[in-house]
C-alpha cells in the first residue's frame, strides 16, 4: 500500500509550511522569512503545491481522494495567512500575505475553479460576518473560518488545526475589513467577469455598499474603485445584468454621486494623491456613464461650482463634454 508521501507529489512541501509558519506566528515574525515562503508560494515552479495534476493511471474516486487533501491542506494554509491580518504586530508583512493568498486564489481560479469557489465562499463569509459585526459590535467575534477537512493518514503527519481571528471591538473590525477588500475586489471581478451571480454576490455587493455610505474616506475610495472597475470593463453590458445586479449599480451612483458633491463642497477633505484616485475614478464613471442621468447633474454641478468659486479648480479631465 502507498504512503501518503508517495501519493501526494507536494507532501514535503506541505509539511515545510506546516513546521514553519506556526513558528512564525508564535514569534516576531521576520519579514525576510514570510518573503522567503512568500516567493516559493507565487513562483510557477510551486504551483503543484495545490494543484494536483491529475493522473491518468488513477481513477476518478482516488483523484477526487487526493485533491481533497489538496483542498485541505490549501485552506488550513490560507487561515493561517488570514489570522495574520488581524494582529497589528504583523501589520509590516499584511501586504504580502494579501499578495500571497490573492496568488493562491488566482491559480485555483484558472486550474480548479470549483475548489476555489469554495476558498472564495470563505473570503466572503469572513467579510459579511464582520461587516454585521461592525454595525452593532457586541462581545467578541470569533471568525470561524478557513476550516480544512479532516483525513486520518493525513493528520498522523501533519497538524492542520486551525486558529480563528477574534474580534473585539469596531476599530480592530473595520481595520481587518480594510485588510480584506482587496479580496473583495478580486472575488467580484471574476463573478462580472463570468456573470457568474449567486446570493454571495449579492450579498457581498450590498456588504460594501452599506460600506459606502458610512466608512471613513479611504475605504469609500476603495469600494469606488471596486464598482467602476467592474462596470467599465468594455465586454459588460448592462442590459445582460440580472434586476438585482442593476439594482445595486443604482444605488452606488446614488452614493457616488452625493460623495462627489461632499468632495467638491469641501464637506470631505481629500489631499494629494486621494484627490488624483478620486478624480481618475471619476472621468471613468463620467465616460462609461454618459447615459445615465446623474452624469449630466455631475457636469453641470462642476461647471457652475467652478463659476461660484475662482479658487476652485477640479482638474479639467472631470468634465465630460456631451456627445
Amino acid at each position: 500500500m502507498s504512503t501518503i508521501e508517495e501519493n501526494i507529489p507536494a507532501f514535503s512541501m506541505w509539511k515545510m509550511f506546516n513546521d514553519t509558519v506556526p513558528v512564525l506566528m508564535k514569534g516576531d515574525c521576520s519579514e525576510t522569512s514570510v518573503r522567503r515562503l512568500a516567493s516559493i508560494i507565487q513562483s510557477k515552479e510551486f504551483s503543484n503545491i495545490f494543484i494536483f495534476s491529475k493522473d491518468p493511471l488513477l481513477t476518478f474516486q482516488e483523484y477526487h481522494k487526493i485533491e481533497q487533501k489538496y483542498k485541505a491542506f490549501t485552506t488550513w494554509l490560507l487561515g493561517q495567512f488570514f489570522y495574520l491580518l488581524g494582529h497589528d504586530r504583523f501589520s509590516k508583512i499584511h501586504d504580502i500575505i494579501i499578495d500571497t493568498q490573492l496568488c493562491i486564489l488566482d491559480q485555483l481560479s484558472k486550474t480548479q475553479l470549483h475548489v476555489y469557489n469554495e476558498l472564495a465562499g470563505e473570503y466572503n463569509k469572513a467579510f459579511d460576518l464582520l461587516v454585521n459585526y461592525s454595525k452593532e459590535p457586541s462581545n467578541k467575534l470569533l471568525l470561524k473560518v478557513f476550516i480544512p477537512e479532516m483525513f486520518e493518514d493525513l493528520n498522523t503527519k501533519l497538524d492542520l488545526s486551525q486558529v480563528h481571528m477574534e474580534v473585539s471591538s469596531k476599530k480592530k473590525c473595520l481595520l481587518v475589513i480594510g485588510k480584506l477588500i482587496k479580496f473583495v475586489k478580486y472575488i467580484l471581478m471574476e463573478n462580472f467577469l463570468f456573470y457568474s451571480f449567486d446570493d454571495g454576490t449579492y450579498k457581498t455587493l450590498d456588504s460594501i455598499l452599506y460600506l459606502l455610505s458610512v466608512s471613513d474616506t479611504q475605504m469609500k475610495l476603495d469600494i469606488i474603485d471596486i464598482f467602476i472597475n467592474i462596470f467599465s470593463k468594455p465586454k459588460h453590458d448592462f442590459k445582460e445584468y440580472d434586476l438585482e445586479i442593476t439594482k445595486k449599480w443604482l444605488i452606488f451612483s446614488s452614493l457616488f454621486e452625493q460623495f462627489i458633491y461632499n468632495i467638491y463642497n469641501l464637506q470631505v477633505d481629500l489631499k494629494n494623491k486621494a484627490l488624483d484616485h478620486f478624480e481618475n475614478l471619476l472621468v471613468s464613471y463620467l465616460k462609461m456613464g454618459r447615459d445615465f442621468k446623474s452624469t449630466d447633474r455631475i457636469n453641470m454641478f462642476i461647471f457652475s461650482k467652478s463659476l461660484e468659486r475662482r479658487d476652485f479648480l477640479p482638474s479639467k479631465k472631470c468634465v465630460i463634454g456631451r456627445n
